[in-house]
């Protein structure tokens, strides 16, 4: 019996389905039902059957099935436990933090080297969404860094690390050479946005829909760099939370201040269980800030 084969077991029971399971677990759906037929054989009994188009546990599998979270609730606690605690008596506070606000996130840290609790040591990890959901469940990161809420049932989130929004344009644009503009006096621009199953853009359309703001000519395109081809060459215009995209594009777009009072709220998460602790403490102190 392997540690891996309980935690299969334990996302079926979670989502009555395998193939559900199996990205809540990071692995194949034929990966996943085979370790579980394998605990099958191993124990001589049938875990599970199938009713309708889910999967439900059989009696045997139900009663597993709490040993199960048991122990693994138990690894990831001695897991965490020690993890977090090296030679020096100081503890690692683990942050999962979503790709696009990774850089972001340790440039907070860096502008900020002292706090008054030196106990803890902060440590970003990249993940993504649906990866923060599971290690927050499982209580191996202790909050998370991101751009929507988590839809863990008991996390707890808070707005931190407000980033502006400015305009990005060509640099041939005459609208690269004023010190400031209103999203207003732009909306006979045309616009180009990344698709929004690619981009967090919430913000973005909540601010046009609350504003009653809409723009005449709104295309959207598949990739950032896609994106500033077509802001170069066709004298669109786009918006970036803190201007980001011309760090890496410096040499073909340009940010332009909005007189707009238009920001982007990120969120720090954290499951329920860590709620009020000293590590949440010092993460707020680090991530309450503007840019």
């Amino acid at each position: 019996m392997e540690l891996r084969q309980l935690r299969y077991l334990v996302a079926i029971a979670k989502e009555q389905n395998v193939s559900r399971a199996a990205k809540l677990c990071f692995v194949s759906q034929p990966a996943l039902t085979q370790q579980i037929h394998k605990l099958e054989e191993e124990l001589n009994i049938s875990l599970l059957v199938r009713r309708g188009r889910g999967i439900a546990l059989t009696s045997a599998g139900e009663r597993l099935t709490k040993h199960a979270r048991q122990l693994t609730r138990k690894v990831d606690e001695i897991k965490n436990e020690f993890s977090q605690l090296d030679k020096n008596n100081i503890h690692y506070i683990k942050i999962g933090v979503v790709p696009e606000l990774l850089k972001l996130g340790q440039d907070v840290i860096d502008s900020k080297p002292v706090v008054k609790n030196k106990r803890f040591k902060i440590k970003m990890i990249k993940m993504t969404d649906d990866q923060i959901d599971y290690e927050l469940r499982r209580g191996m990161i202790n909050a998370a860094i991101t751009t929507k809420v988590p839809k863990l049932k008991d996390a707890i989130s808070i707005p931190t690390i407000l980033e502006k929004i400015t305009l990005i344009t060509s640099k041939s644009n005459e609208l690269s050479r004023v010190d400031s503009v209103c999203i207003k006096s732009l909306l006979n621009e045309p616009l180009v946005m990344l698709h929004e199953s690619l981009s967090s853009r919430t913000y973005f359309n909540n601010y046009l829909e609350s504003n009653h703001i809409k723009f005449k000519v709104m295309i959207e395109v598949s990739s950032i760099s896609e994106l500033v081809e077509v802001i170069k060459n066709s004298n669109f215009i786009s918006f970036s939370p803190n201007g980001r995209i011309v760090n890496d594009f410096s040499n073909d777009v340009s940010s332009t201040p909005l007189s707009d009072n238009f920001f982007r709220e990120n969120y720090l998460c954290w499951g329920e269980s860590d709620n009020d602790s000293d590590k949440i403490k010092c993460l707020e102190k680090y991530f309450h800030t503007t840019l």
